[in-house]
């Protein structure tokens, strides 16, 4: 398996969590499901950073825009998700992390440019 592979299905494995924590803490909209996991994803990312590099690494402007980026990513995608199943939590957390995975590998293979 590729090293862009693993890579990919670990970053799923995560929105996966992220999805369901913000299914659990907001499942009563579509649109507010969505914006909480793009939340705690957020926070997630600049938790990681002050973890790994430090409290200046995480008001890097470098950091600060990937951690944008993920959290409008996985926001885009949660929300699709929630419009295509909002079934049930764990349904709808497996979505997100399917649909994030798909657009990722899309991008990460060429088959979109961003």
């Amino acid at each position: 398996m590729s090293s862009d592979l693993q890579q990919l299905l670990i970053l799923s494995g995560i929105v996966f969590i992220i999805a369901f924590f913000g299914n659990l803490i907001a499942f009563g909209g579509r649109f507010s499901n969505a914006l909480v996991t793009a939340i705690i994803t957020a926070i997630a990312g600049a938790v990681l950073i002050y973890v790994t590099e430090g409290q200046e690494a995480v008001t890097d402007p470098r950091n600060l825009q990937i951690i944008g980026v993920a959290a409008g990513a996985v926001f885009l995608a949660d929300l699709v998700a929630n419009l295509v199943s909002f079934s049930n939590r764990f349904l709808s957390a497996l979505t997100t992390a399917i649909v994030f995975a798909a657009v990722a590998a899309a991008i990460l293979f060429g088959v979109l440019s961003v």
